[in-house]
């Protein structure tokens, strides 16, 4: 039975740089190629956020990775070998997009902090359902509705208390938790939690914590420029969208 892929970006999303063992290699259905290593730095895809990008090289080979996706307990790093190759037990650098991974880090705090400021003004009643982090479109989506004569005054509420927040400033607490320990922590649990991938609880203010596997910043005083976009209500379910100027 082939050991799971341990997620060093579970505990720090501000690792860019690290070293690693391969496991295997194979060819992806596409064509490309497919490594697979012990350990990785490399966000895959999912939980409302992208894959990283960035290399995975040795002395002699240089693989470009492309698209990040999780399998069975491995992260499959999918791209092209730039030179040469890599054979199992070769020891080699990872290295991320910087940028790329800040960026989605910010997306997905803001998402989380969003959480809070519905609770803060009055909307704790609508129960967070799920996200979008993307740079091309962001939103968080809730079950229940704003009255229309309160939607131009939710959006203006929600956005002044997450000024307030970031001006504030709050230290992001990350945590690995057993299910046990998440149902009486968290404020919030999804329907389903997953059973092929470790738990992780995250808050982003007031200790409030809720589950979550994506990366995020160290204090949300890294999210200032933050903005919700739109406010939309309807059939039950409330979208906020947002973006960062």
């Amino acid at each position: 039975m082939t050991e799971n892929t341990e997620l060093l970006y579970m505990l720090d999303s501000y690792l860019f740089a690290e070293n690693a063992k391969v496991v295997s290699t194979s060819e992806h259905e596409d064509g490309r190629q497919i490594v697979i290593l012990n350990r990785t730095i490399f966000y895959p895809q999912g939980g409302g956020q992208r894959f990283d990008t960035g290399t995975i090289s040795s002395a002699a080979a240089n693989f470009t990775v492309e698209e990040v996706r999780f399998v069975d307990g491995q992260v499959l790093h999918i791209g092209k070998f730039d030179k040469g190759t890599l054979s199992p037990g070769d020891e080699v650098a990872l290295q991320i997009d910087q940028s790329r991974r800040i960026l989605h880090s910010k997306l997905q705090s803001a998402g989380h902090l969003i959480d809070m400021a519905m609770r803060h003004v009055g909307y704790e009643s609508l129960v967070p359902a799920k996200g979008a982090h993307y740079p091309e479109w962001s939103e968080v989506e809730y079950e229940g509705v704003i009255p229309p004569e309160e939607i131009e005054s939710a959006a203006q509420k929600i956005q002044a208390d997450l000024n307030k927040m970031i001006d504030q400033g709050y230290q992001v607490k990350i945590e690995m938790s057993s299910k046990e320990e998440a149902e009486i922590k968290c404020y919030i649990l999804p329907p389903h939690m997953p059973d092929n991938k470790p738990i992780r609880i995250v808050a982003v203010w007031d200790d409030l914590y809720m589950p979550c596997g994506g990366t995020h910043v160290r204090n949300v005083t890294e999210l200032k420029g933050l903005k919700i976009t739109r406010v939309k209500s309807k059939k039950g379910m409330t979208k906020i969208s947002y973006v960062f100027e």
